[in-house]
């Protein structure tokens, strides 16, 4: 992965995105059984906080980009991949 093929305004975009989403999906379950809330409020309590990371990462590292694209190339796929399963696993157990 290269500098040229990433673009932080993108990634910040995604991620306010699904920050967004995770309003959506706890609204949606305000009116579920209790058991099913706490449930899928400990998900978007960990999926907020991944993306608050993600967001802070983004922030630092626009203060020193050496170290940024070195930290992206090891580990921004991965944390997209766990943040996607996650959601997906949010909206079926709501559907």
């Amino acid at each position: 992965m290269d500098n040229e093929s990433v673009n932080l305004d993108d990634i910040a975009a995604k991620l306010n995105e699904l920050d967004s989403v995770l309003i959506e999906i706890e609204a949606k379950i305000e009116n579920r059984k209790e058991e099913m809330k706490e449930t899928v409020h400990k998900e978007v309590k960990i999926l907020r906080d991944q993306i608050h990371e993600a967001k802070e990462h983004i922030n630092e590292s626009s203060e020193n980009p050496d170290n940024f694209w070195r930290d992206l190339e090891d580990g921004i796929e991965h944390s997209w991949q766990e943040l996607e399963a996650a959601m997906k696993n949010i909206l079926s157990s709501i559907k």
